[in-house]
């Protein structure tokens, strides 16, 4: 995943002629309307989940009984549903239920937005598991950089995470406070920074589970092997902060460091008997891990 060949027209002519082949269907990418063709008509590529990788549509090819292949019609829905969740067992938790506090640092502030002001941050919102908005980049002006400019106990850092914003929590409630309302109350909760160091070949091999979408922090939608819970977010990997760049790395590269930020304690409502065992290999293995504590 995540990896290919590039190929032009006159491979594909070759390929199909020298199989007796009228056309070349192919998946596992990632397209904006859902289904593309090209060269020339004789290449169709389809993908059929939407909003895999920010707001992309899916779709269907649709192939009649004389093997003409067409595109389908496109449709949108829920990458991860919250249904298929419940099914997992995989519970979606509420801001307050995040567990007990120890060995996170949290604080609350307030800020006026000044009519034509904004907050100059930005968020990442794509982790299923805990609706907590994550600031991943604060602008030089703005709301919150004038906060921090007047040192305050705690500035607001990237990798801080949104709890409630007057009193409201999950993502779609939090993100209509910020846009229509100007005086603001923030609870935010500080990650602990984990870096693991771990052997390729020691990964699990479920790759699948994570999802590193183009901008923001990668997550993982089960407990990775005890390495990475469903509620940590996945910073770098080998120093490479982009999706596709992480992904590379993790299929790629022999020795791994990874650089993860911890909202939750990792055993917060292990379920199942699997995540549970991988509970107690991750505590019982903990020598190959590096904990440090946000400062």
């Amino acid at each position: 995943r995540g990896l290919g060949w590039h190929f032009p027209p006159q491979v594909t002519k070759n390929f199909l002629r020298a199989n007796n082949l009228k056309h070349l269907i192919r998946s596992h990418e990632c397209i904006d309307s859902g289904c593309s063709q090209a060269h020339g008509g004789q290449v169709t590529t389809v993908f059929s989940a939407s909003n895999y990788i920010l707001a992309n549509n899916a779709c269907v090819a649709v192939v009649d009984p004389n093997l003409n292949v067409s595109v389908g019609d496109a449709w949108n829905e829920a990458y991860v549903k919250v249904e298929w969740m419940n099914e997992q067992e995989l519970q979606r938790l509420a801001q307050t239920d995040l567990g007990d506090s120890e060995g996170f640092t949290e604080y609350e502030f307030s800020l006026v937005v000044p009519p034509g002001e904004d907050l100059g941050v930005e968020f990442s919102l794509e982790s299923p598991h805990l609706e907590i908005p994550v600031v991943i980049d604060i602008c030089d002006r703005g709301c919150f950089a004038v906060y921090n400019a007047s040192d305050p106990e705690y500035r607001i850092e990237v990798g801080d995470a949104v709890i409630e914003v007057n009193g409201e929590s999950g993502y779609a409630a939090i993100v209509a406070k910020l846009l229509h309302q100007n005086e603001l109350h923030f609870r935010m909760r500080r990650p602990r920074r984990i870096e693991i160091h771990i052997a390729r070949s020691d990964c699990p091999s479920n790759m699948d589970v994570l999802k590193f979408p183009a901008g923001g922090y990668a997550y993982t939608l089960y407990s990775w092997g005890g390495i990475i819970s469903r509620f940590d977010r996945i910073v770098s990997v080998n120093g490479r902060s982009l999706g596709a760049d992480m992904q590379l790395a993790l299929v790629n590269d022999q020795e791994l460091h990874l650089r993860l930020l911890r909202y939750a304690p990792p055993d917060l409502y292990a379920a199942t008997p699997d995540e549970r065992r991988e509970t107690f290999i991750r505590r019982s293995s903990s020598a190959c891990w590096e904990d440090r504590e946000s400062t």
